[in-house]
């Protein structure tokens, strides 16, 4: 099971001294990110792990690099366990806390057939709808 590398002390500042101490972005913190997509053709991006570091905007993740076959409509997992340094103020990722009783093992991301959905999900008590698109459905005008 992935755990933080950071040592315990490290609880990550803000840049700004004003700010209170509490924090959003905790070490051990489970993670996915997103990094959003610029350009036509870009095919999604993401990491799933768990926070070692937090400060001035700059997270440091540990954890497992997802890609989507070209070929097909499968994501599929890097085996090895890698350590990203993340910007959050970028604006070109997005960043998901999920629940500390994930087993970031035993996730993997789902496509249905017709590729309209993606779900990130455990096979247990966890799923995440990570689907770009809403199903069109009729929309009714009031009289």
């Amino acid at each position: 099971m992935l755990k933080s590398r950071a040592p315990a002390a490290d609880k990550g500042t803000f840049l700004h001294p004003e700010i209170p101490s509490a924090m959003i972005l905790e070490v051990g913190m489970k993670v996915l990110a997103v990094h959003r997509r610029l350009f036509e053709g870009d095919h999604e991006r993401f990491f799933v792990g768990v926070v070692d570091g937090f400060e001035n905007g700059i997270a440091r993740v540990t954890g497992y690099s997802w890609m989507r076959d070209p070929y097909q409509l499968t994501f599929v997992r890097k085996e090895d366990v890698r350590t990203k340094i993340i910007s959050l103020t970028s604006g070109t990722v997005l960043l998901y806390q999920l629940a500390s009783t994930v087993d970031l093992e035993a996730l993997t991301l789902q496509c249905d057939p017709s590729g309209a959905t993606l779900t990130l999900t455990d096979g247990r008590d966890f799923s995440m709808d990570l689907s770009e698109r809403t199903p069109m459905r009729e929309v009714r005008r009031s009289g």
